[in-house]
């Protein structure tokens, strides 16, 4: 087989597999901000630095069917320990929570770029071997 089949095939399954693996991570974030329903005041607890380059954590609490509940969720924005946010919950699991405030996840974002990109170049790599260009 030729270099650029070759590549061309290594190129399309990484490109899917890539592709496939940031498209179920959306769908989970998707889901469960979907089954978060009810919405509430909460108080940030606390704030835990991750590193450098991580969004840092939040400890949330709140309150929701008539129980005090503490939650965590990443996210970057620019909160404090203390500040009020109004969170969404799912009423059935009140410890998943959906934050509106809070931006999309940069990485899940790149990684949807590379394996469409991956993808882009697996089908030019077998456009210049079908047209014999070498």
């Amino acid at each position: 087989m030729e270099l650029y089949f070759m590549m061309s095939l290594l190129f399309g399954f990484g490109g899917a597999i890539i592709t496939l693996i940031a498209v179920s991570i959306h769908r989970s974030i998707v889901t469960k901000q979907s089954k978060a329903t009810k919405h509430t005041q909460a108080t940030i607890t606390e704030v835990i630095d991750t590193g450098h380059r991580s969004a840092p954590r939040y400890i949330y609490e709140f309150s929701a069917n008539d129980s005090l509940w503490r939650a965590e969720a990443s996210g970057k924005s620019h909160l404090r320990e203390g500040d009020a946010v109004t969170i969404y919950y799912d009423p059935n699991c009140p410890e998943n929570i959906y934050i509106p405030q809070t931006r999309p996840n940069v990485a899940l974002i790149v990684l949807h770029i590379i394996g469409i990109g991956w993808l882009f170049a697996s089908m030019m790599l077998f456009v210049f071997w079908k047209m014999g260009i070498k």
